[in-house]
């Protein structure tokens, strides 16, 4: 996987804005906070890293 770090950073991101989204509605998540969540990860796992140039080598 040529961008795994920006993956990981994606989903990191998805689960800490999860929890905290948890947290704050008293043990509950909205449909609007697991989307975003998902888009994060989303984001993250589409998103080219900067060392990658993409030309296939």
């Amino acid at each position: 996987m040529k961008n795994w770090k920006t993956t990981l950073v994606g989903a990191a991101t998805a689960i800490v804005y999860g929890i905290i989204a948890y947290v704050q509605n008293g043990g509950s998540v909205s449909v609007r906070d697991l989307f975003l969540c998902a888009g994060t990860a989303l984001l993250g796992f589409f998103a080219k890293d900067h060392s990658v140039s993409g030309t296939g080598a």
